[in-house]
């Protein structure tokens, strides 16, 4: 039994919650899914943590962190690249090493490790638990995961103050996360092209690579480059003036781990039209125009839909996206992390 296995049991027999080393090696980048995740969690957790005898400490990147953390987080500076992937992978076990051994010798060992995203390090020194938000690039089949060590945590939305509903003038649709070929992007482009009485599509996030290049090209070939604005990340503040304003907001996405950006147009109360996939039908259901996935005549028909009726979705969908709370969900992260580590060499996802 190693240090951090002993640390498990007697923290087990107290009944105290584990000390947890986060690798938020990732978290400097600019606000996505995953940055969300853990802007509204972490602090939470770390109150949760301290309050049951337990802890929090975050292992932060070449970029560091620049959402608040609680004074009680132990932030844990490091030279781990959050891309390539591959600068990541190779640095950022050896980085987690060196955090393990400093807390041993400290007198003040590490329960478990989380990591919020993979690949995971291939040799971690002590229990680890693992969130997965979606299944990209993980095969679960391959995965030493079984039933009894996995939780299902949703996300939730209550994190942005939502301004009462003012459609612009000169309206527009709205699409919000990372600009890459999952999101299917080019189907929007299309739909503009099927249709020209849609209006314009406005595109709000992190381009990753050169998708906002090959976006705009293909915006050029189609004929509708002067229908599309693409505005890179922005702050909540403007993010809820845009979703006050958009006339509706359409995901094409072709995979999602959570719909937090359907959620978030529910709450606002803005017309959504999305693409079938079972994220947007496990979060939205018949609160949103459902399209399928890739089928761009089924999304213009879709997004004329919700552009047409919208407004008759928009109690049912503020009535869904008010049972998504992040309290609720730190709770259930807490749980899932002190069960973790009570098994002590289990993984957690």
């Amino acid at each position: 039994m190693n240090a951090a296995s002993e640390a498990t049991g007697a923290a087990t027999l107290r009944g105290k919650a584990p000390r947890v080393l986060v690798s938020g090696t990732v978290l400097g980048q600019p606000m996505g899914g995953v940055v969300r995740h853990n802007t509204e969690l972490l602090p939470r957790l770390a109150r949760l943590l301290t309050e049951r005898g337990g802890g929090l400490a975050v292992l932060e990147g070449r970029v560091p962190i620049t959402f608040p953390l609680p004074a009680e987080v132990e932030r844990i500076a490091s030279d781990v690249p959050w891309l390539p992937t591959f600068h990541r992978a190779l640095h950022e076990g050896a980085a987690i090493a060196r955090a393990l051994t400093a807390a041993r010798a400290a007198g003040r060992p590490f329960d478990i490790v989380h990591f919020g995203h993979h690949p995971v390090p291939r040799h971690v020194d002590a229990p680890f638990t693992l969130t997965v938000h979606d299944l990209r690039s993980l095969d679960l089949d391959r995965a030493p995961f079984d039933d009894a060590t996995i939780d299902l945590v949703p996300n939730a939305v209550d994190h942005l103050a939502f301004a009462p509903r003012r459609p612009d003038p000169n309206p527009f649709v709205l699409h919000v996360g990372h600009v890459e070929p999952r999101k299917d992007l080019g189907l929007l482009l299309e739909v503009l092209a099927l249709d020209q009485t849609l209006p314009r599509v406005v595109l709000v996030g992190l381009a990753k690579g050169d998708e906002d290049i090959r976006l705009r090209a293909r915006a050029r070939e189609l004929g509708v480059a002067e229908r599309l604005e693409v505005t890179g990340p922005i702050d909540d503040s403007a993010l809820c003036e845009l979703y006050a304003r958009a006339a509706a907001v359409v995901l094409p996405s072709r995979l999602e781990g959570f719909g937090i950006t359907a959620l978030e147009a529910l709450a606002a109360g803005v017309p959504l039209a999305a693409s079938d996939i079972p994220a947007h039908v496990e979060v939205a259901g018949d609160a949103a125009e459902l399209f399928p996935c890739g089928d761009a005549v089924a999304g213009a028909a879709a997004l004329r839909r919700a552009l047409a009726h919208g407004s008759e979705h928009a109690a049912r969908g503020r009535a869904v996206a008010a049972r998504f709370s992040w309290d609720t969900t730190a709770r259930a992260w807490c749980d899932g992390l002190q069960r973790a580590a009570s098994r002590g060499s289990a993984h957690q996802i």
